[in-house]
């Protein structure tokens, strides 16, 4: 991939992060849930990506998600995984089974229990203001 395209790709991968971050922020907000709104805003004003060369770029994802309300404050506790799968659903999965692993023994009943809230193509990181 030339050098334009690689950082349209990029540029693109960022615009969809922030998107999907805006749109969470927006549902929280629905549910009253205005601090955790206020931080995904934040995280989409300063996102950024990890930008180590193209190859193996399409495979990677970075994927969130909410642990489940047995194990802690359903939708205010988040677990984030970098990923590789030729597919979103295969790098979903294994952050499912990341996030398992990370677990104490016989804590979580299904690797499914952990929500979806959000993926990103590429291995995404976020910064703190200031930073």
């Amino acid at each position: 991939m030339n050098e334009k395209k690689t950082e349209t790709a990029h540029k693109n991968i960022i615009a969809g992060g922030r998107d999907t971050l805006r749109e969470a922020a927006k549902q929280l907000r629905t549910h009253g849930d205005n601090g955790h709104a206020a931080l995904c805003d934040l995280h989409a004003d300063d996102m950024t990506t990890v930008i180590d060369g193209c190859a193996g770029l399409c495979d990677r994802y970075t994927v969130i998600l909410s642990y489940p309300n047995y194990i802690g404050d359903y939708g205010q506790e988040y677990y984030t995984a970098w990923t590789t799968g030729e597919t979103w659903e295969q790098a979903i999965a294994e952050a499912r089974r990341k996030a398992v692993d990370a677990q104490e023994p016989d804590t979580v009943n299904d690797p499914e229990d952990f929500a979806l809230v959000g993926y990103f193509r590429g291995h995404q990181t976020m910064k703190a203001p200031g930073s």
